[in-house]
Formats: structure tokens, sequence, C-alpha cells
């Protein structure tokens, strides 16, 4: 389980699927700053934060372990699931901030559809 700021700081970035250089390049934070900060040898400011939240999708309060849910920003994107195909199966699913494996995935499927019919 991820308990601290640093090591959730470096898992959203790595979920953004963005390098240091990469932020480096989009919001213009040095990568080795950012590496202190990955690595608990520095700390961010509140608008540090704040720009890395928006970078990578996330909630400050996810960042420092206050809740279990990455992104509380609501959008208009909605998602569907369509059970009657195996879209769910190639799809990004996570639970306790840990990705299902395709073994999972297909154990929930047949749950879901063992509930619903």
């Amino acid at each position: 389980m991820i308990s601290s700021f640093s090591e959730r700081l470096k898992l959203a970035r790595e979920k953004a699927e963005l390098s240091q250089v990469d932020v480096m390049e989009r919001v213009g934070i040095n990568n080795k700053t950012l590496s202190g900060y990955e690595t608990e040898k520095a700390e961010p400011d509140i608008g540090t934060i704040n720009l890395l939240c928006d970078l990578y999708g996330v909630s400050a309060d996810w960042l420092f372990g206050r809740t279990k849910v990455k992104n509380i920003y609501v959008t208009s994107k909605q998602t569907f699931i369509n059970l009657s195909d195996e879209s769910f199966i190639t799809s990004e699913v996570d639970y306790q901030e840990k990705s299902l494996t395709e073994s999972q995935k297909h154990r929930l499927l047949k749950m879901m559809r063992l509930f619903l019919d």
C-alpha cells in the first residue's frame, strides 16, 4: 500500500505516463527538483502541488493520503461498461490503488453478469 506523499506523487506521474523530463517540458519544474519531491529530499510549495495535481489528474487529498479516491474532479465524460463483450477486460481497472489483472477482470465480469441475470 502506498502511504507517503512522495510515493503517491511518483505513482501519479507514472499513471499519467509522464517522465520527469515530460513534466519539466510541460510545466517548467526541473526534473532534478521533481526527483527530490519523489524521494523525500525536498517538499513542493502549495502552488507546485496544485500544478502537479492538475497535470496528473489527481486530488491533493489523494496525494496527502487523506482519501483513496485519486480524482475527485467532476467531468462530463462518462465511462460505460459493456458487459456483452470483452472490452472490459482490455480496459484499465483499479481497485485500492492497484490495477486488476486480466484474470481478476474476467472473474469480476463473470460475477457482474451473474448478478444482473
